[in-house]
């Protein structure tokens, strides 16, 4: 393995993407977790609600059960999209390092294809969902 003085740049600028997508993940995962924690306090607090034959749309009202959804929702998606870019950016630093797309996909537990695939496409807006 090189030292980081000894890398050239192209492998440089690749474990930095990676740094930066692996921040996302973790950012990205906190958050949901944060949303799920939330949904889960608003629930146990409308349990008693539900048991004494409250409405179950003046719950989900109370609850905000369709504003938990959206919300979810965008950051799962959320989450996929750092998970792929993550996915991308370590497949293109493994080439970068001079790894075969066999190497990539053997290790990954992928296909040469999809690994192809990954490296190929530009990066994607922040506001697309990933494919796989």
């Amino acid at each position: 393995m090189e030292s980081p003085a000894e890398e050239s740049p192209l492998v440089a600028a690749r474990r930095l993407e990676v740094v930066v997508a692996m921040r996302e993940v973790g950012a990205a995962s906190e958050d949901l977790k944060n949303m799920f924690e939330q949904l889960v306090s608003g629930i146990d607090g409308s349990i008693e609600r539900i048991e004494r034959g409250g409405s179950a749309l003046q719950i989900a009202e109370a609850i905000g059960l369709a504003d938990f959804r959206e919300a979810l929702n965008a950051g799962a998606a959320r989450v996929r999209r750092a998970r792929h870019d993550f996915q991308r950016a370590m497949f293109l630093l493994a080439m970068a390092e001079g790894s075969s797309l066999a190497e990539i996909a053997r290790t990954w537990r992928v296909s040469r294809q999809l690994v192809s695939r990954v490296t190929k496409e530009e990066p994607r807006e922040t506001t697309a969902d990933p494919e796989d």
